[in-house]
């Protein structure tokens, strides 16, 4: 295939994050809404970013915006990769998402390392928040210092 989904399913993009991106398909799982988001990074489109996060998590300011669309525009997106995902089913309100997201930036190699957190608000699956296990990893080994 010529034009698989930078999720990392394998599948056609218009049959996976493309149909839920443009609204053809909802998210009917939290992974499938974090997939979704992943591919949305890759093209830069906040306006999706913006529309599958909750109310709550902030990115409504136009310059907060303008800031994460310049950053994902500047990197290069590697791929996904989804290690764990605890709950999040259809039949589920919540759920995580524990992922890596590689990219270069500056010609350097870097990750997005985060457990995602998602809930279903009038039944449809959205961000909540993150934690970024890279950040709490270094944490971890610099605790002792």
């Amino acid at each position: 295939m010529d034009n698989l989904c930078p999720c990392g399913s394998e599948k056609d993009i218009n049959e996976c994050c493309g149909a839920i991106i443009s609204g053809r398909k909802e998210a009917l799982t939290a992974e499938e809404l974090m997939r979704s988001r992943y591919t949305a990074f890759t093209r830069a489109d906040i306006n999706y970013l913006v529309k599958t996060q909750s109310p709550a998590a902030g990115l409504r300011k136009e310059k907060e915006r303008k800031k994460l669309k310049r950053w994902a525009q500047s990197v290069e997106w590697l791929y996904l990769s989804v290690s764990k995902v605890i709950d999040g089913g259809e039949d589920d309100d919540s759920g995580k998402v524990i992922f890596r997201a590689f990219y270069i930036q500056n010609e350097e190699y870097d990750n997005i390392y985060e457990e995602s957190m998602f809930e279903k608000i009038d039944g449809r699956w959205v961000y909540i928040d993150g934690i970024d296990l890279n950040m709490e990893n270094e944490e971890k080994l610099f605790a002792g210092d």
